[in-house]
């Protein structure tokens, strides 16, 4: 893509849709007005009371300025509900729609299977997807489990694979942030710059499952043009149970509360997502697999693909050949516990 068309994203008159206007809905929302400055947002609420109630009040900080709501409220349009998008073909004309809803009836911890959740979200999903029929841009969830949530969501909707993904990029930020901790803690990298550490875990990234089999990959990061995987004083045993504990277990306490609690991380996965898909850069996210025929995390990027003549989602080939045969050989199994999930959901 070229230089300028990058630099003029941010100025552009795109149009996002959001399902689900909660703690974490609402924090997008305003993360996208705050950024696209000239961009419309289409809230479609659960409880259209609850927003009614709110949106007077919320502000957001732009350039450093508090602004209230009625400032930016030509930008906004509101749905009463889910059902206003049959009548209001108009969602339908998005460039992104964001699904940041879930059936807020069931607790995160009565969860023992990852199905679970699917179980719990699924009626929601079958209501939703419908509606949906006909639309051409792409289409981000965050609704878990996400691999089969992506799935159901083409099957209700016929929104075509490649124009579906699944925001996994909380991984790894995750991920980045709890290696840059442990860097900062060692004594041989306690003193270097943290420019040299940050461009380093650029290349720290998470595929396979969003959940319990999800892959860090540590092979490729570089520090001085050396390997981190070949310093045993740091790449250790301990440091990998460490992160594991805070990607795999600590996660899964946190529960989504008000505007803003618990959101910093999931918001920035979801920005961070929308800004490459648009800018056509290459980003951790569950894509349809051909190959495997699922939804499962790998690096994606959005192309112009010559027979629809419209963006479709593209996964990065080269990217398998470059990691370690340890990590391909976790990614695969990864693959094949989604595999038995979609399965137990008789989604496949």
């Amino acid at each position: 893509m070229k230089k300028e068309s990058i630099e003029n994203i941010y100025s552009r008159n795109y149009k996002f849709g959001i399902i689900g206007c909660g703690g974490l809905g609402l924090a997008v929302f305003k993360e996208l007005i705050k950024k696209f400055t000239n961009s419309t947002v289409s809230l479609v609420p659960h409880d259209i009371c609850y927003l009614e109630l709110i949106l007077p009040d919320l502000e957001i900080d732009i350039d450093g300025r508090n602004v209230s709501y009625y400032e930016i409220a030509d930008r906004v349009n509101v749905y009463r509900s889910i059902d206003g998008l049959v009548k209001q073909k108009s969602f339908l004309d998005s460039d992104i729609i964001i699904l940041a809803a879930r059936n807020s009836k069931v607790s995160f911890k009565s969860f023992k299977e990852r199905e679970d959740e699917y179980d719990a979200n699924k009626e929601m999903l079958e209501e939703i997807g419908p509606r949906l029929s006909g639309y051409n841009g792409f289409f981000v969830n965050l609704t878990g489990p996400v691999e089969l949530s992506c799935e159901k969501i083409h099957r209700e909707s016929r929104i075509i694979r490649e124009k579906i993904s699944g925001v996994t990029f909380t991984d790894t930020l995750r991920f980045q942030k709890q290696l840059s901790n442990e860097l900062r803690e060692h004594w041989c990298y306690k003193n270097k710059r943290r420019t040299a550490i940050s461009k380093a875990l650029d290349d720290a990234v998470v595929i396979g499952e969003h959940g319990p089999n999800m892959v860090m990959i540590y092979s490729l990061i570089k520090i001085d043009g050396k390997r981190l995987i070949d310093d045993e004083t740091f790449y250790t045993k301990r440091l990998k149970r460490s992160i594991i504990k805070k990607l795999r277990i600590d996660p899964t306490k946190l529960q989504t509360g008000g505007i803003g609690k618990n959101v910093d991380t999931p918001r920035s996965a979801v920005v961070d997502t929308v800004e490459a898909l648009l800018k056509r850069e290459t980003i951790p996210l569950a894509s349809f697999s051909g190959e495997d025929n699922c939804f499962i995390a790998n690096m994606s990027y959005s192309k112009l693909d010559d027979i629809l003549a419209s963006p479709i989602i593209a996964r990065d080939e080269s990217f398998m050949d470059k990691i370690s045969d340890e990590e391909r050989r976790r990614y695969f199994q990864s693959v094949e516990e989604v595999k038995k999930s979609l399965h137990k959901a008789r989604l496949i």
